[in-house]
């Protein structure tokens, strides 16, 4: 993109952002109300505030100060800018977004002071610290400071719209897509998708272009139905875990593939085929995990996934977990790190320390016969919906000091999983969403369209009428609130709900499936038709800013 075009985006983001917020910081405001007027002596209200910004002392109800007194600072008062460049930084670098954006509007050394890179890479910092974005964390330091500068800008205005009611999208775009698609996912930085097609193959397209970029081979074998998860690796990259039901359902394959954005190229990593239905299954980091069920009895297994080919295989096997887990629809496996993991059902959540694994060895299996849950944090009151629980990053330590959400029919439940000391709350929505619109046919009547991102909540609510009558799909967004905010309060307070809509084409249309970027605002819907049969319609583009 050209420096001038660059240059002119970043300045309308940055005056939406300053727009959007409706309290901005004492400086802005009183300097903003000082500027207004032609002369100092047109200022009203108290014209101290105005002068003591600056750095000129003036008592109340005094005859403003002449021109060449207005030059020169009272002995007792110094300016902002005379500040050592060390102190003045670490005060700028703290400020929120629109602080800091107003900041830079009082003056032309400060807002030469605002420009200065390590500005903006703190900035990102503290978005990265919320939302992990590992794509651009490594890409941070060949990033010039306009583009550092307007993912920031990006981000902070996503965060005042996102709760909005009826907020209106910056831009959409519907594209027809072909009759067997069964999913599309939104890859990191909103670029890329990939698709689930209803022959058991993954397809890989730039957001832009019809043309697949990459594509993986359909199953030799009859395909009965097709499910899928996202996740991520060890090393943040996007995975894909795909299961393939036999037609009698009585025996399942799973396939786990690493998605590589630079190539682009699909690439699979592990493979499992089983001789019982696979009902519940899992991937990140490393591990791979699946539960197999025969009649009551269920069985749980987690396993590594090699990094180099021809390494071994571990594998641990986990009897008796049936009471945890409940029907296929009603249950969540997270692995939160090599040794932990977390079981979430429309009751709660469960946290279990996982067994060692072992190599996988001829006539040797690595059984356990039990396993107890370490923490159990009750949801409220039942969930009848699929739980949609946030992605999991593993950290280094092995810790888990992010929290965790899970999304309830008209509430959160916002998990703090330490290793020491676990904690739960449940966060209401401040306006009840009813359940009357979902369209349970193709994907069971407890399922509900919806992403469960590190900071941020999207989820499908149905269909309906518009203001001038046209048929809409309507959509709920929140943001979930932070662990520390929560400690914070004894009770915590009802989330707002924010909420847009995209036109509809046809009263038979139904979502699918919802995805999105928390970095860029760009949300892929995938529209679903009933006719003789149901098909695949077209995908939605949304970029909310």
């Amino acid at each position: 993109m050209p420096i001038i075009a660059v240059e002119r985006s970043q300045r309308k983001l940055a005056s939406r952002v300053l727009e959007s917020v409706h309290t901005l910081s004492p400086t802005y405001n009183a300097v903003n109300e000082a500027t207004s007027s032609s002369t100092t002596s047109d200022i009203p209200g108290n014209k101290s505030s105005y002068h003591a910004v600056v750095g000129i002392h003036v008592a109340p109800n005094q005859p403003p100060p002449g021109p060449l007194e207005r030059l020169q600072p009272h002995p007792r008062i110094r300016m902002i800018t005379s500040l050592p460049t060390d102190i003045l930084f670490s005060i700028i670098r703290v400020l929120p977004i629109p602080d800091l954006l107003a900041l830079g509007a009082t003056c032309k050394a400060l807002h030469t002071a605002i420009e200065d890179r390590s500005v903006w890479v703190y900035a990102m910092g503290r978005i990265l610290a919320t939302i992990p974005m590992p794509h651009v964390s490594t890409s941070m330091p060949s990033m010039s400071t306009r583009e550092l500068r307007h993912r920031v800008l990006q981000s902070a205005l996503l965060e005042s719209v996102w709760s909005n009611t009826d907020f209106l999208p910056e831009s959409f775009r519907s594209v027809p897509c072909k009759s067997s698609v069964r999913g599309v996912r939104l890859l990191p930085d909103g670029r890329e998708v990939v698709m689930l097609i209803q022959d058991g193959s993954l397809e890989l397209y730039k957001a832009d272009v019809d043309v697949p970029v990459a594509v993986t081979l359909s199953p030799t074998k009859p395909v009965g139905s097709v499910h899928w998860i996202a996740s991520l690796s060890s090393t943040y990259e996007p995975l894909v875990l795909l299961k393939i039901d036999s037609p009698n359902k009585n025996a399942s394959d799973l396939y786990l593939y690493h998605v590589d954005l630079e190539t682009p190229a699909l690439t699979l990593r592990a493979s499992v085929t089983s001789l019982r239905p696979i009902t519940h299954f899992s991937a990140g980091g490393d591990l791979l995990a699946f539960v197999t069920r025969n009649e009551e009895r269920c069985v749980l297994h987690v396993q590594s996934v090699p990094h180099e080919s021809g390494a071994h295989t571990e594998q641990v096997l986990i009897k008796g977990f049936e009471q945890w887990l409940g029907t296929e629809s009603e249950c969540a496996v997270s692995l939160l790190s090599r040794g932990r993991m977390a079981v979430t059902n429309n009751q709660g959540t469960s946290t279990f320390y996982l067994p060692e694994l072992k190599p996988i060895l001829p006539n040797s299996l690595n059984i356990v016969l039990s396993l107890s849950p370490t923490w159990t944090g009750t949801g409220g009151n039942a969930s009848t919906l699929l739980p949609q629980v946030s992605p999991v990053i593993w950290e280094p330590s092995g810790s888990h000091t992010r929290t965790m959400a899970v999304l309830k029919d008209n509430s959160l439940h916002v998990l703090n999983l330490g290793q020491s000391e676990s904690q739960s709350w449940i966060v209401p929505f401040d306006t009840a969403v009813g359940l009357e619109g979902y369209d349970g046919l193709f994907r069971g009547p407890k399922f509900r369209p919806a992403d469960v991102g590190f900071h941020r909540v999207l989820f499908h609510t149905g269909r309906g009428m518009n203001a001038d009558g046209k048929r809409v799909i309507t959509f709920r967004t929140c943001i979930i609130p932070s662990a520390v905010s929560l400690s914070a309060s004894q009770t915590p307070a009802a989330q707002r709900l924010g909420s847009f809509a995209i036109p509809s084409e046809d009263g038979r249309e139904f979502v699918q499936e919802v995805s999105f970027d928390e970095g860029t605002g760009r949300l892929c819907i995938l529209v679903m038709i009933y006719e003789r049969f149901v098909r695949a319609k077209r995908i939605v583009y949304v970029d909310v800013v």
